[in-house]
């Protein structure tokens, strides 16, 4: 069970090891995590201890919950509420932020960070092969779909008619 920390409140993440934890670790400027703070094994685990205890926030990886069309993600967030949150420089002008792709676009989210693909064979291989899929306009519309946000985005079409239907043209 875990305890109440200074505040009474506990803030609850996946894994001790994660780039979510080597985050929070960065920004409070310290090598181990302050007591009101704890790792679970997984993220099943975060959501369901942040739904049963009205005193918990869990930390997980926007990805994790951003599909809308995903079952999983409508459950999760049937349940538990997203927070938003603010850089101190920001919270008078722009407020709490939520992790939505508009507010990842404008770098207006504090936990906004870029992804690299390196690869260091020194040889066209398999890896420069995903890395070039995954920039590619294929890769890029798996990305936008998964809720995050692309590094380039493709034109999109749309055709709008007086019914409820909108056709992607192209």
């Amino acid at each position: 069970m875990l305890g109440g920390g200074t505040s009474g409140v506990n803030f609850v993440i996946e894994n001790v090891k994660s780039g979510i934890t080597q985050e929070v670790l960065r920004l409070i400027n310290k090598s181990t995590l302050p007591p009101h703070f704890y790792a679970l094994a997984s993220k099943t685990e975060v959501l369901d201890y942040v739904e049963k205890h009205e005193n918990a926030i869990g930390i997980v990886d926007y990805v994790d919950i951003s599909d809308s069309d995903s079952p999983f993600t409508r459950d999760v967030l049937a349940k538990v509420n997203m927070l938003g949150i603010s850089r101190p420089q920001d919270s008078i002008q722009a407020g709490f932020i939520q992790p939505f792709q508009y507010n990842l676009q404008d770098w207006k989210y504090p936990f906004t960070r870029e992804l690299y693909m390196i690869n260091n064979t020194g040889k066209s291989d398999v890896g420069i092969g995903f890395a070039s899929f995954v920039c590619g306009e294929i890769g890029q519309k798996i990305i936008l779909k998964a809720g995050l946000l692309p590094r380039y985005q493709t034109e999109r079409n749309l055709e709008f008619n007086n019914t409820a239907d909108i056709k992607v043209v192209k």
